[in-house]
């Protein structure tokens, strides 16, 4: 290469002809440049120079490095990694790019990882009971339960930044108390089907109610301070642990007015006088499976006929609010950065009266259908939740009213997810 290269006065490089070389070598210009310029120096060429070109994968004992590789580590090492090792096992340095570029070419894609839940067979078993169970559950007088922690800021992600209109050191640093201990406040939500009438009009959108689990203390002595200043006797908001105490007094005194109203002015209507129990499902938290605490929320929801649901261990897709409801309202949420728990629990409300009635109303459909998984897999986890059952082309063709008419269908065990008819 360095007898090849055209060098004129003064050993420079003749314009173009390292260019020409390059392309002659299947080579970049700067490694022609780092070749010329080691040998010139008299030092030693130790590494080959990195190839380019995808003839080298057309070799097929390349091709099987590649995939060994990647199998190996089982996917989990940055393309700088990836061509490392491959140079170590094959000795052919090759771009980064032409690996991804040959990964592409069999069909191989970035995904995002998730965690799922390690069950046992104990777990599976609880699964598959429940699941045989409710797997015709039209889910008429049935209300999920569930608490969510939210955040003031999100501090994984990334941003785009523009330089010359944005200020970056505040776009990529966040200013917060503790980085260990982020600012949250507890919602204890509660979402039931939604309800439409004969002619098709929505009569009950599913909210059943969003509370933040708090109490209200009185200060016991006052204090001036610089940036913060009460009286004794002033009342505040104290975010509190959702215990069983807690829980219970925000069953009884929120959620039980709630659903008295629901089943006077809704579900009343809609069963036209024949009897009904008004099925509540929660989750097995310590505070919701203490010692006696289901039979005395039992007894306290006489008045509307109620029986509490514990969900199998495990399973957060047999709840509406971890399936969706949650997920939708902090992408809500994590639009801005938030200073104070009071702009935080304003736009948790906010997104909590802006949570779309479509996405209520298909997630029912999806609850029965990961019923019916449960029957299939004998408990275990499905490979992936059939969602797509014909719910969206109902909408765009009928309407909510078309929606709601097909999550009905759905829901009766009418529908085959398997032949998807």
């Amino acid at each position: 290469m360095y007898a090849e290269l055209k060098v004129g006065d003064g050993d420079r490089r003749v314009k173009g002809s390292v260019a020409d070389l390059a392309w002659d070598y299947g080579v970049t210009t700067a490694t022609v440049h780092n070749t010329y310029n080691n040998i010139r120096h008299g030092k030693t060429v130790f590494r080959k120079p990195r190839i380019y070109d995808d003839c080298v994968m057309d070799s097929l004992e390349n091709h099987l490095a590649l995939i060994e590789i990647v199998v190996d580590s089982k996917g989990r090492l940055s393309k700088r990694r990836m061509a490392a090792k491959f140079a170590l096992r094959t000795g052919n340095s090759v771009s980064c790019d032409t690996l991804i570029r040959h990964l592409k070419s069999l069909k191989g894609t970035v995904t995002r990882r998730r965690y799922c839940p390690q069950l046992n067979d104990v777990h599976k078993m609880q699964r598959y009971v429940f699941g045989s169970k409710y797997m015709d559950c039209r889910w008429k007088y049935w209300v999920d339960v569930d608490e969510k922690w939210f955040y003031v800021v999100r501090v994984k992600g990334f941003v785009w930044v523009l330089p010359g209109y944005m200020d970056i050191d505040k776009v990529k640093q966040i200013p917060v108390q503790s980085k260990r201990y982020i600012t949250k406040v507890m919602f204890l939500v509660a979402v039931a089907r939604p309800v439409y009438d004969s002619d098709g009009v929505c009569i009950f959108d599913g909210k059943v109610g969003c509370w933040r689990v708090a109490d209200t203390i009185q200060y016991k002595r006052g204090y001036n301070g610089k940036r913060k200043r009460y009286k004794a006797g002033e009342w505040y908001t104290k975010d509190v642990t959702l215990g069983a105490n807690k829980y219970v007094e925000m069953l009884t005194t929120l959620l039980l007015p709630r659903l008295l109203e629901i089943k006077r002015t809704v579900w009343d209507l809609q069963a036209d006088g024949a009897e009904y129990n008004v099925r509540i499902q929660h989750d097995g938290a310590p505070g919701h499976r203490a010692e006696g605490i289901e039979a005395l929320l039992e007894r306290a929801f006489d008045a509307v006929n109620g029986m509490f649901v514990r969900q199998p261990p495990k399973s957060p897709e047999c709840n509406m609010l971890d399936m969706a409801v949650f997920n939708a309202m902090a992408h809500y949420c994590a639009r801005c950065d938030y200073r104070t728990k009071a702009q935080l629990c304003a736009a948790v409300e906010a997104a909590w009266r802006q949570l779309p009635l479509k996405t209520l109303n298909m997630q029912w459909a999806c609850k029965s259908i990961c019923m019916r998984h449960f029957v299939v897999f004998l408990g275990g986890l499905a490979p992936k939740l059939a969602t797509h059952v014909g719910l969206s082309k109902a909408r765009n063709a009928g309407g909510l009213e078309g929606l709601a008419k097909r999550v009905d269908y759905v829901c009766s065990g009418q529908y085959n997810f398997v032949t998807r008819e």
